[in-house]
């Protein structure tokens, strides 16, 4: 198979971040996969693209599986016969700079893609979203690095036997648009949605009330103390409605949460928003990260008050005994596709300042089997272990028994997988999903033996912050939220 040409290009231009996003985000095809805090070993690239040139769209278990027919959709757009296609994108050998993302598909994986596959079969998957997957392709971006505060222009030089070799700007054309756009971004735009502009205020309707959640914490104890499971993250929808625009939305998002992987992704009918301060898989070449977080205090700007949560987490024995369940889930998950004797725990449990919040994170790194791919990757790890609980199979059960609604984009991941194989995706938690006026956020957090539903109520509440002041309900209570379900399907 040909290899593919693509490229990594320095920009002589000067443009703030936040300024190239506003201008980008209200267009239909928009990606933007953001990196604006946190350690940049791991959230060191932000991507806006926003003219694909293909799209995948994955609706039903019974469509056949994702990952094939993203082969398939890949095949095509280079010209190859489908039985040509090997088990990993990764067959394509592009020659991009080593220090930078190559451009490929980017969007979501719904977490109940992952569901009816392999042996995930047995999870009843009563609930369904509209789609299973949504993913475009791209042949140019615009990547900023925060570490060298420097833009990029990344691309594809399409081969003369693919369909979009007539169709498309030649690749030198399209680097310079980059350049030329983001000059003339900086000349004129000016960033949107700091916390201090205001918001109309708005109201949270929830998909569980709060006597509901204390009674699924108590099954789920049930379910740990006969011997089923012995973690379940257990989550819940807040719907707020809202006159903020997807954009205006995002960029209060993003000013308040400065996410480590962040994400907006922008549809005709819909958008997808995430603060995720959470990496749950990277692969570059054959090396692997996964930073599974468990464990949450909010920070409050007061430092006396800050130290005794960063403390309160750092001692916790609740708290640590949950990472260290969800570091073996992963470590096994991992162990199926890398090469044996190569998973290491980095970090067992780091305490990592997010702009709202304390996190206990741990880092997990290992070297993927010959033969092996993002595939194959992809397939033994998802849905992540952080969001399901463990072991994962019976924990996802439980959750399909006593979540009311689908999660959709929430608790699945976003990113990217690029033409030569890499692959970056986030947990998509800090979500949200913006349709007709209404936007769909969510938050949830690990039920163990000793879990006091109050204090894991509060702990829901405290991850959700940041996007209710986003959207202007910060100042209500939600543990008062009215229990209405809206349908926006």
């Amino acid at each position: 198979m040909p290899s593919i040409i693509t490229e990594f290009e320095r920009l002589s231009v000067r443009c703030e971040i936040g300024a190239a996003i506003a201008a980008l985000a209200p267009r239909n095809g928009t990606a933007i996969l953001e990196s604006a805090y946190g350690n940049p070993r791991f959230s060191r690239y932000s991507i806006l693209a926003d003219d694909p040139v293909d799209e995948f769209k994955w609706l039903s278990h019974s469509d056949g599986d994702a990952i094939e027919a993203l082969h398939e959709a890949t095949s095509r757009l280079f010209g190859h016969q489908s039985q040509e296609v090997q088990e990993r994108l990764g067959d394509y050998h592009g020659v991009a700079e080593p220090n930078g993302p190559a451009c490929g598909w980017i969007g979501y994986f719904a977490y109940e893609a992952g569901l009816g596959r392999g042996d995930a079969a047995p999870v009843l998957h009563r609930h369904s979203p509209a789609k299973l997957a949504h993913l475009r392709f791209y042949d140019t971006m615009a990547v900023y690095d925060r570490l060298e505060n420097r833009w990029y222009a990344a691309g594809i030089d399409w081969p003369r036997s693919s369909a979009q070799s007539g169709n498309r700007p030649a690749l030198r054309d399209r680097l310079r648009a980059q350049e030329t756009r983001l000059r003339n971004i900086a000349e004129r735009s000016i960033p949107l949605g700091h916390e201090s502009s205001s918001a109309p205020p708005a109201d949270i309707e929830s998909n569980m009330s709060h006597e509901a959640y204390c009674r699924h914490v108590a099954r789920i104890k049930g379910h740990i103390e006969a011997g089923d499971v012995y973690q379940v993250n257990l989550t819940q929808r807040f719907a707020i409605r809202s006159q903020l625009s997807h954009t205006e939305a995002y960029m209060r998002l993003r000013n308040i949460s400065q996410p480590a992987h962040g994400a907006l992704l922008v549809h005709d009918d819909y958008a997808v928003l995430s603060s995720s301060p959470e990496l749950f898989l990277q692969l570059d070449g054959r090396r692997v990260i996964t930073r599974p977080i468990k464990g949450t205090r909010p920070r409050t700007g007061n430092p006396a008050v800050d130290r005794i949560h960063r403390d309160e987490l750092q001692t916790c024995v609740k708290e640590r005994a949950e990472l260290v369940m969800i570091v073996d889930l992963m470590r096994n998950d991992l162990g199926r596709v890398c090469r044996p004797g190569s998973i290491r725990v980095v970090e067992a449990a780091a305490i990592e300042e997010h702009p709202t919040v304390f996190h206990q994170v741990a880092t997990i790194h290992g070297h993927l089997a010959e033969g092996r791919g993002w595939a194959d990757l992809l397939r033994a790890t998802f849905p992540p272990g952080s969001v399901t609980g463990a072991p994962k199979i019976r924990a996802m059960q439980i959750i399909d028994e006593l979540e009311p609604t689908p999660r959709d984009v929430y608790c699945g991941s976003i990113g990217r997988i690029g033409v030569d194989g890499s692959l970056s995706l986030n947990v998509a938690i800090r979500t949200m999903i913006h349709r007709r006026g209404v936007f769909h956020c969510y938050a949830g957090g690990a039920i163990v033996a000793d879990g006091v539903a109050e204090r894991e109520y509060e702990e829901i509440m405290t991850k959700a912050s940041g996007m209710f002041r986003a959207l202007g309900a910060g100042p209500q209570d939600p543990a008062h939220a009215r229990d209405v379900e809206v349908s926006i399907s």
